[in-house]
């Protein structure tokens, strides 16, 4: 029975809203059909906790209290849902104690074996944990448009209809498949019943954990892109075929209990979990195994009793538990091969000869795990190899039936290994020695993927009349900007595809709506690109809309240009680095709610989960406190801003907050910044050409970031705050003249070093921690006779003494605590408890006025939430050190980018209308006065990439994923070229192709192609773009990537043209000793160099 799951949500939300539906309509729950009660609505609803943190069904929610985000927490066995007849809706947003939290996540098992019907889940909700719905109750599972991470094992119990709204970017339903389309992976397949075959879409690349769990289908055809069977994927099927000659990576159980398979044919494993053995399982009716390239075959070829075939052109071990291969005929054995289990042959009694070659220098049995006597074989196999070989020795010592090959010639005849209705295996094989070579196979014709039956989805709605527009006889538009068209895909760019190819002049009123779909002839192209350079540098560009068809923005397609307003389309999802940068004038940036990729929150600019910040709009004033999730901030993120203050967040020891090296280039309303631990700067000075830059909190423990790297030369601080131990002194100078205020309450260990270049003259008062445990002597060498040393410490007062500074005992002292105000605007306040007295000070604090979160010094100690269930949240958060990661709190509204000063409202608004400034088109548009909708979307986000993002990245890790590391389990290929190119013959250009699950890019360069090549940067994987800057003209340099700690590429050159220098020749100068009397002539030579 055809089993239609897509429920087309926005159709039916439209008519809803228009008739009213009476409270006793039932309608019934047909396949492929909502029922009234289930239908599916944005969820809008909130609901209140108790002090147990739990609503009014006893089901209990984890809160976030700095981000103000909550969760569906683990195990509500002990809910009540009979008043609500078992349905349940998970709210948009719970309110407790005055405060509301937008609800984020269900956490794993959080209905596991609940009495439910029906659950409800909202447009809010982005991640569903395993096992969450795992009930066998459960009949409707309805989703919203933002989940985008969950697979089958969310509801591996359940037995349900699955209703997914139509806009949710992520997954599809097509058939009785449920695709993930970030991922490109089937998630479940929910048909019921018995089925001939099934053919998985085109494009998919992996089988999810427990996809075909118990499915009942006879075939499933696989496209050549699948390269990953995950763990669980076939459990229990019953399929008699399924070719998996082009997967790449198995996974633990991928076929377990596969009990119809007949054949196992494998190509190029590059990772496999354990053995082969272990991935395969009892796959009882298994009559041809066929190996490429193995990496191990492996323990616990249990079962195969039926196997006639076996053979490994590749691999260096074959070991196997105890088995009755009884109707085994042909074993082939790779030549290199090192390892064999002859266990593995005691019960073969159709296999008469079995040749062994030289490279095997280890035989056991089953690999080493045997427990009984494996020498008394119950067959006999004739063990055929050269007499100096480990074979022959072994077989001759034990008894085995030998036969010397010393001087035989292979008799190869052309044999049929093995043949059915899917396969037909062959080769050469001699019958004398049972040595076998040429070996292939091929795939009969029923085998072969039916790439004319591939599921596709439904086809996209043809554009209205009014949405095309007409290109002239050079391809262009009415603005005169080309485009670049695909005949094959029927798509196009717009503008470039490279360097200067082509640069958009401008119009008189700098509004540009860039068209969705072009028309060149008589055939109409989906515009999907920006291109490269399209509009850079361009001053006269005022307005910008880009439109849904747009998936990608080229590089630096739109920096530096003189924009102002900037609407992006729902499908962008590749924005590549530095192509929002530098864009001045940039006021009002809006992306469309129902964007998967990029959401705007608190008017800057975040990938959906919010792990990297892409931009902050020039124009926008006020504070920025950067969300706990963030993990980078991009190139240009904040430069030539109006931002007045930022606030880093404290990250775990496995964690790190990256920041890009221009990332605050000029901006010079700066006045503080608060930075915490775990903090990582790229670049060489972070807050360059920030003159307005006043206030100073540092709270770190180890410095990556030395106060040289924080400041240029001469820098306007006049507030320095070191909230901890200088664990390392620093060694580099600066020098920072206006100086006031240097506080460091808790700072043990003092050094030189470290405040070398600071002008003291300023300074009045100094507290120093009585815990003090080192002081350098010179120390402190430019502050005045009038500073005050006010201390409990003997050495602080030895010091005093020693330099002649007055000093304050404070043993008996009482601090008059007052409030220091460092800043404070309409966004933010940072201040301090301090005793003019003394100076001591204490309770640093950056408070967030768009939100109430007060944040201040955070703690040592983890926590595994911030707002633990046992526990009242506080006003004041304090981040533990492996901070919650979580989305933002305001999911009903996505504030407005305010000008500067003013503070974005925490309280819903009415949603912004977006009107086109044109003709209307399926497309919104944004004119030069339109503003941000002022409803927050949160949106699915794509998994790889991050800014130039691809496909949909998972917003958790269960790896370390530092830079320079290979992730357990992760094979890292070499990077392949792209392109290497220069525009200007001053820097070079080097570009490449993603390496999936890279962490980072490694770059080398060498004079000489085979000569040493050094290190001259990295960037991360979001880059796949590096400018080599240290080129000079006439020589030519040679290159090479490696990605993580992998292969490197291959070699590209590179010759920088130029005009030629001038050959110049110097004539060294001479002075002869006489005519220096008294200069020593050490010193002669000296003043000549």
């Amino acid at each position: 029975m055809n089993r239609k799951r897509l429920a087309i949500l926005l159709i039916i939300s439209m008519i809803f809203s228009f008739v009213q539906i009476p409270e006793s309509a039932q309608a019934e729950t047909q396949q492929g059909e909502l029922t009234a009660q289930s239908q599916y609505s944005a969820s809008n609803i909130t609901k209140p906790l108790n002090i147990k943190y739990k609503d009014r069904q006893g089901v209990l929610y984890t809160l976030n209290n700095q981000d103000l985000t909550a969760k569906v927490a683990s195990d509500n066995r002990s809910c009540d849902f009979s008043d609500v007849d078992g349905v349940y809706e998970i709210p948009a947003k719970v309110t407790f104690k005055g405060k509301e939290y937008v609800v984020r996540e269900v956490e794993e098992e959080a209905f596991r074996g609940v009495n439910l019907k029906e659950v409800i889940v909202p447009d809010t909700v982005v991640t569903i944990g395993d096992f969450a719905f795992s009930t066998s109750t459960l009949k409707i599972l309805s989703l919203g448009l933002k989940v985008k991470d969950m697979n089958r094992s969310a509801f591996l119990a359940a037995s349900c209809e699955i209703y997914i709204n139509e806009n949710n970017p992520f997954f599809k339903f097509v058939g009785d498949v449920l695709y993930d389309m970030g991922e490109m992976s089937v998630v479940a397949y929910l048909g019921s019943g018995e089925k001939d075959s099934l053919v998985i879409m085109d494009g998919m690349k992996s089988i999810g954990t427990y996809a075909f769990r118990n499915a009942k289908i006879d075939k499933i055809y696989l496209p050549d892109t699948v390269e990953c069977l995950k763990k669980y994927a076939f459990s229990y099927c019953t399929m008699r075929f399924l070719d998996m000659s082009h997967v790449k990576r198995m996974e633990s159980w991928c076929l377990e209990e596969c009990s119809n398979l007949q054949n196992i044919c494998l190509g190029e494993l590059s990772y496999l979990e354990r053995w082969i053995g272990t991935a395969i399982g009892s796959c009882h009716s298994v009559k041809n195994v066929y190996i490429e390239n193995s990496i191990n075959l492996g323990r616990n070829l249990i079962g195969f009793d039926k196997v006639q075939s076996v053979i490994v052109e590749n691999g260096n071990s074959f070991i196997s538990g105890y088995t009755e291969n009884v109707n085994l005929k042909y074993l082939i054995v790779s030549d290199n091969c090192k390892e064999f289990s002859y266990e593995y042959i005691q019960q073969t009694p159709n296999l008469t000869k079995m040749y062994l070659p030289e490279s095997i220098t280890t035989l056991s049995e089953d690999g080493g795990g045997g427990s009984y006597d494996s020498k008394i074989p119950y067959h006999k196999t004739t063990w055929c190899a050269k007499s100096d070989s480990a074979a022959a020795k072994f077989a001759q010592e034990n008894g085995y039936p030998y036969q010397n090959i010393d001087e035989h010639t292979h008799e190869l005849v052309s044999t049929v290994f093995y043949e059915d209705e899917f396969i037909k295996v062959t080769g050469q094989y001699c019958e004398e020695c049972g040595y076998g070579t040429d070996t292939s196979y091929e795939w009969k014709e029923l085998a072969k993927y039916p790439k004319e039956q591939s599921p596709t989805l439904a086809p996209t709605t043809a554009p209205d009349a009014d949405e095309i527009v007409q290109l002239d006889e050079e391809g262009k538009d009415k603005y005169g900007i080309p485009y670049i068209v695909d005949d094959t895909t029927h798509t196009a760019t717009a503008g470039a595809e490279g360097w200067d190819d082509y640069v958009y002049q401008g119009e008189e009123d700098g509004v540009v709506e860039l068209p969705a779909y072009v028309k060149k002839g008589n055939d109409v192209y989906s515009v999907t690109k920006v291109g490269d350079f399209l509009f850079e540098n361009n001053a006269n560009l005022q307005s910008l809309t880009i439109p849904d068809t747009y998936v990608q923005i080229g590089e630096n397609a739109l920096s530096g240009s003189g924009i102002k307003h900037l609407y992006i389309g729902k499908n962008v999802k590749t924005i590549t680095n530095d192509t929002l940068g530098k864009m001045k004038n940039l006021e009002d940036l809006v992306v469309d709610e129902k964007n998967g990729y990029y959401l705007m929150w608190n008017g800057a600019m975040y990938t959906t989960d919010l792990t990297h910040l892409i931009v902050w709009p020039a124009q926008r004033g006020g504070a920025c406190f950067v969300p706990t999730t963030v993990e980078r901030i991009e190139d240009y993120a904040f430069a030539f801003s109006k931002i007045t203050g930022v606030y880093f967040p404290a990250k775990g020891e496995r964690e790190r907050l990256t920041v890009a090296a221009n990332s605050f280039f000029y901006c010079e309303k700066l006045n503080w910044a608060w930075i915490n631990e775990q903090f990582w700067y790229e670049g060489s000075c972070l807050f360059q050409n920030c003159s307005g830059l006043e206030t100073i909190l540092n709270n770190q423990s180890s410095f990556n970031l030395t106060l040289t790297k924080m400041l240029e030369v001469n820098s306007n601080v006049k507030n320095l705050v070191l909230l901890q131990c200088l664990r390392y002194p620093g060694s580099e100078k600066i020098r920072i003249p206006k100086l006031q205020n240097l506080l460091m309450p808790n700072v043990v260990s003092i050094w030189d070093d470290y405040f070398y270049g600071i002008d003291f003259s300023s300074l009045k008062k100094l507290y120093i921690s009585e815990c003090l445990s080192a002081m350098d002597d010179d120390v402190f060498e430019s502050a005045t006779n009038d500073l005050v040393i006010c201390s409990e410490s003997e050495k602080a007062k030895d010091f005093a003494e020693t330099k002649g500074f007055s000093y304050m005992d404070l043993s008996e002292h009482t601090h008059n605590l007052q409030e220091m105000v460092f800043f404070e605007d309409d966004t933010c306040k940072v201040s301090c408890q301090y005793c003019e007295d003394c100076a001591y000070s204490e309770g640093f604090t950056a408070k967030n006025k768009m939100t109430g979160v007060e944040m201040s010094v955070p703690t040592a100690t983890p926590s595994a939430s911030l707002v633990p269930a046992t526990a009242t949240p506080s006003a004041t958060v304090t981040p533990s050190a492996t901070p919650t990661v979580t989305l933002p709190a305001t999911a009903s509204a996505t504030p407005s980018t305010s000008p500067a000063g003013t503070p974005d409202s925490v309280t819903p608004t009415p949603k912004a209308t977006v009107k086109p400034s044109a003709a209307p088109t399926s497309t919104p548009k944004a004119t030069a006065s339109g503003k941000p909708s002022t409803s927050l979307a949160v949106k699915p986000t794509p998994k790889t990439g991050i800014v130039n993002q691809t496909a949909a990245p998972s917003a958790t890790s269960a790896a370390d994923d530092s830079p320079g590391q290979d992730l357990p389990g992760k094979s890292v290929k070499p990077p392949a070229w792209k392109r290497i190119h220069t525009k200007d013959n001053r820097s070079i250009i080097l570009q490449w192709k993603v390496v999936p699950g890279t962490k980072t890019y490694k770059i080398y360069r060498s004079g000489k192609e085979k000569g040493r090549y050094t290190k001259i940067g990295s960037v991360s994987a979001s880059k796949c773009l590096f400018r080599d800057r240290k080129v000079k003209a006439g020589r030519t340099y040679y290159y090479k990537i490696q990605a993580d700690n992998g292969a490197f590429s291959n070699v590209k050159k590179y010759a920088v043209n130029g005009m030629t220098a001038p050959e110049v020749t110097v004539r060294k100068k001479r002075l002869r000793k006489e005519c220096l009397p008294g200069v020593s002539r050490k010193e002669i030579q000296r003043k000549i160099r």
